[in-house]
């Protein structure tokens, strides 16, 4: 026996699969924004953390900064206050001292070609010049990352956010 397939049915089918995948997509939205609110909250602790455990650093003046900086801004990206220019310094800042210690004598090429990549990690205690300044250099690669992925998700946002001021139509905000 064939099923004769009427318009209401393709309507309500056409209906249903619609909706399915706005439920999925809704879902999948929803988890994001938690996902990015667990995300900042984790960066926030490591990054005061971090800061704090400066204190007995040799340049605790320079490194407590950066790190609260950073924090700061993880901080802001919960609240959804997105500040391009506060992002572009940090970004600025952090990616010239990278360079610096990326090529100083006693950084991360100097790990590289002298001590073949050894172990930063055996002790926790920087016993030699070169552990201190690549380790530093890698820190300040994952406050770079952190502020890129920040960047990239509230930059999205305000996009959405313009649009739909522009559009004047309904568009789903992250």
């Amino acid at each position: 026996m064939i099923i004769g397939l009427t318009g209401t049915h393709l309507l309500f089918m056409f209906y249903l699969v619609k909706e399915i995948i706005i439920v999925y997509l809704y879902d999948r939205i929803i988890c994001f924004r938690y996902f990015m609110k667990i995300f900042n909250i984790v960066f926030i602790g490591l990054f005061i953390v971090s800061a704090a455990l400066q204190y007995n650093d040799p340049d605790p003046y320079v490194w407590m900064p950066i790190y609260l900086f950073a924090a700061y801004l993880c901080y802001k990206a919960i609240q959804k206050k997105y500040n391009p220019a506060l992002y572009y310094i940090g970004l600025i800042v952090y990616g010239l001292y990278a360079t610096y210690l990326f090529f100083d004598k006693t950084g991360v090429i100097h790990w590289v070609k002298r001590h073949h990549a050894e172990s930063l990690v055996q002790t926790m205690e920087a016993t030699k010049p070169w552990i201190e300044e690549t380790r530093e250099f890698f820190g300040l690669i994952i406050l770079m990352l952190v502020l890129l992925i920040n960047m990239w998700w509230l930059g999205r946002k305000k996009k959405k956010k313009r649009k739909k001021k522009m559009d004047g139509t309904i568009v789903g905000v992250l």
